[in-house]
Order: structure tokens, then C-alpha cells, then sequence
């Protein structure tokens, strides 16, 4: 079928579609929500019931406003995860270039790349608080479980000993839970006032 024939074809029903509203047809506003709400014309006269019944339009006019406030809060609700995944990222690559940049110091090869991995067996905040105390903290070589467990152990008797109310496991740590280890890291800096960062 060439354009010029679907075109008349077209305006064709859009005409016979137009003649079927009359003039008393006025937008009749949808259930009221916070949100704004569209408007649906509905005529008074024209509404054949073989088409469409009363009950269906009322369906519809009920439904609308819910599936409109529901996709906002939808988009809204993924819009707050991006934002909480974005600050997470900022705030996991700002920590990590403060260990890197404190561990210079000590060892120049000694380089954070994963939160998770590179802190779950204790020995980078040990680091940091003998660097940060100039005091020397037991240390586990292992390389099991249980030695990582006991690192990090260590590193918490030594803040609990500093601060009151420290309720963070070791099995979460060397879990590798990302929160709980920005949140030991948040302690270190608070206990050693690094008020710049």
C-alpha cells in the first residue's frame, strides 16, 4: 500500500472518529493525587455501550491514577539506588586513596585496589594504626580464615580500648561487607582526627 493511500485511509477514520464527538465533550479531571494527574475526555452522549461500558471506564479512570503514581515512584526509588551506588563509589575510591596515600609511607610496593579483598585479612588497618600511633600491634602471617579473623580482632581491641560502642564483627570484615569496612575505616580516622578528610 503506497504512503498516499494509508494517509487517506487515515485521515479518512480520524474524520468519521471526529464526527462522532460532539461539542459537549469537556475534560473530566481524574481522581486527585500528590502527583499531577492527566484528563480524559469523556462525552456525555456518544459512549456506545457495545464499545465500552461504564464499568470499564471507571476501571480505567481508578487504574490510571495508581499506575501513574506507581511508575513515578518506581523511577524515583531507581533513581535514589543510583544516587546511593554513585556516593558509594565516591566514598570507596576517596578511602582508598587515603589508605594508599598513608601506606606510601611505609611500604612504597603497598597498593589497595579492592576495598573488599585487600582489607578482609586485617593487615592494612594494622598498618594504618602503626602508622597512625607509632605503637606495634600483634599480627597474625597466616593466610586462613581463622588468621584474618584474628587480625582484624586485633585491630578492633585496640579502638575498643580508644572508643566506647564499636559493633562491628570480624567475620563481617573478612567477609569482605564493604559498609562495615567503610565503617571501621570511618572509626580509624575519627580516633586519629582527620578532621581534612
Amino acid at each position: 500500500m503506497a504512503y498516499s493511500e494509508r494517509r487517506s485511509q487515515f485521515s479518512f477514520a480520524h474524520s468519521l472518529y471526529l464526527s462522532d464527538v460532539d461539542a459537549s465533550t469537556q475534560p473530566c479531571p481524574l481522581l486527585s493525587s500528590s502527583t499531577p494527574s492527566s484528563t480524559l475526555l469523556i462525552s456525555n452522549t456518544n459512549i456506545r455501550s457495545d464499545i465500552i461500558s461504564t464499568k470499564q471506564v471507571d476501571k480505567v479512570a481508578r487504574a490510571l491514577p495508581f499506575s501513574l503514581d506507581h511508575s513515578h515512584e518506581y523511577y524515583t526509588r531507581k533513581r535514589i539506588e543510583q544516587l546511593h551506588e554513585r556516593m558509594e563509589d565516591i566514598q570507596i575510591s576517596s578511602f582508598l586513596k587515603f589508605i594508599n596515600y598513608h601506606l606510601s609511607f611505609k611500604d612504597e610496593h603497598k597498593f589497595v585496589q579492592d576495598l573488599a579483598q585487600d582489607l578482609s585479612n586485617g593487615h592494612v588497618f594494622i598498618d594504618l594504626i602503626e602508622l597512625f600511633s607509632s605503637t606495634k600491634l600483634k599480627r597474625e602471617h597466616g593466610r586462613t580464615r581463622f588468621h584474618s579473623l584474628t587480625n582484624v580482632q586485633y585491630v578492633l581491641d585496640y579502638l575498643k580500648s580508644h572508643m566506647n560502642h564499636i559493633n562491628i564483627s570480624p567475620h563481617e570484615i573478612v567477609s569482605g561487607n564493604r559498609k562495615q569496612i567503610l565503617a571501621l575505616l570511618w572509626i580509624i580516622m575519627k580516633i586519629f582526627d582527620f578532621p581534612s578528610f
